[in-house]
């Protein structure tokens, strides 16, 4: 009876300690669980953080796109009345130049008429005075 006693103590006192080393390993893993969840909620944070910067970021290129494209109409229409005033400038120079071209020719021949007058002028003189003498 005193062995079975013996032996039923000894086998307390290894389950006490098993229970012990079950207890701290449950404690160390309540431990890193909850490092774990700590971790996740984390993570989750910061998908919800990077979630929101990447909509605004696409609300800003989209914002910019919009921005770009009126640029790019309003340049396009800046173009358009830039290269038509460009070509009436080019006709109005070329008219300017035909005109310019048109006195020129129209001086000289008054010029060439007035020479002429002169020397007729002189003649009718000098007729008179043939006359006169």
């Amino acid at each position: 009876r005193e062995g079975a006693e013996a032996r039923l103590s000894d086998l307390t006192r290894l389950s006490e300690r098993s229970g012990q080393g079950q207890a701290a390993e449950l404690a160390l893993v309540r431990e890193q669980l909850g490092d774990a969840m700590r971790v996740k909620r984390e993570l989750e944070m910061e998908c919800h953080r990077l979630a929101y910067i990447v909509d605004a970021s696409k609300q800003s290129v989209t914002d910019t796109t919009r921005e770009v494209e009126a640029l790019r109409f309003e340049l396009t229409g800046k173009t358009e009345r830039y290269n038509s005033a460009l070509t009436s400038l080019n006709e109005e120079r070329h008219k300017g130049l035909e005109s310019a071209r048109k006195l020129q020719k129209t001086e000289e021949e008054l010029s060439g008429v007035q020479r002429l007058s002169a020397t007729q002028w002189g003649l009718i003189s000098a007729a008179g005075q043939v006359l006169k003498d």
